[in-house]
């Protein structure tokens, strides 16, 4: 029996590290700031779009607007009242700018029409726009080394250029040969504020007691205004709606956790 208990003492002994390992402390509050990539997509297309330069018969364009890849920051509060449920509330800047494509349907020969299309044609317009979300987080194994978990979120996105407006440029036929804006689509408001929904999955990996790195995939569906039509002429506000766009982003984060829930040892 003596020879039995210290073999018993020394199992035991052996076996702590592992029970620790397997009952880590516990993430409760944490700040997080990453970076990530969004993809870009199409935005509008108007396939004959009338212009006229008087008095010759107006050219016809095809006119379209699609969404640049853009590097993305975030940043984000977690706060996790139960083990698996939490909350989460974020601000991230998505870019949200543009690139015009146009080309002539039918050319009347009009010089203005053709540089205004060519000046269009590869233009690219940068612009901010930045999501203010809140919503919920679930997690698993969050006493693990890796823990995988998905969020869901909706918020509201605020941007700085306008989707709508199109002009581009031509060389006046006076003295000089100034450009001169030749609108296609006018539009008064830059700034406009529209709904964003956020879905994400992704994993958290400690790094030691106070920090945490985090990789996520994420579909940041963004309400933006677009042209749904042509004009009977150019120069006048074109037919428009909101319409939901995917935008899919990968980032990587670094989380500072300020508070953890101790595990049970055993």
């Amino acid at each position: 029996m003596r020879l039995i208990t210290p073999a018993v003492a020394a199992l035991v002994v052996a076996a702590a590290p592992l029970a620790g390992q397997a009952t880590r402390d516990q993430a409760r509050i944490a700040f997080t700031i990453s970076m990530g990539y969004a993809g870009g997509g199409s935005l509008w297309s108007v396939g004959r779009q009338p212009v006229a330069d008087y008095p010759d018969i107006p050219d016809t364009l095809a006119v379209s607007r699609s969404i640049r890849p853009t590097v993305t920051v975030g940043f984000s509060s977690v706060y996790f009242p139960r083990e698996h449920l939490g909350y989460v509330v974020e601000g991230y800047l998505l870019g949200l700018g543009f690139r015009d494509t146009c080309h002539l349907v039918y050319a009347s020969g009009s010089t203005r029409n053709s540089e205004a299309c060519s000046f269009i044609n590869n233009a690219e317009k940068a612009a901010t726009a930045v999501s203010l979300s809140g919503g919920l987080i679930y997690r698993v194994n969050s006493r693990r080394l890796v823990s995988p978990y998905a969020r869901v979120a909706a918020g509201l996105l605020f941007s700085t250029q306008s989707s709508v407006r199109m002009i581009g440029e031509f060389h006046s036929g006076q003295s000089g040969g100034q450009l001169v804006d030749a609108i296609i689509y006018p539009d008064d408001h830059d700034s406009r504020v529209l709904p964003v929904g956020v879905l994400g999955v992704g994993f958290t990996a400690s790094l030691g007691r106070g920090y945490q790195v985090r990789w996520e995939v994420r579909d940041n569906i963004a309400g933006i205004r677009t042209v749904t039509g042509a004009t009977a002429v150019d120069g006048t506000l074109p037919p428009t709606a909101v319409r939901f766009k995917h935008l899919f982003s990968f980032n990587v984060g670094f989380d500072v956790v300020l508070e953890r829930r101790r595990g049970r040892r055993y």
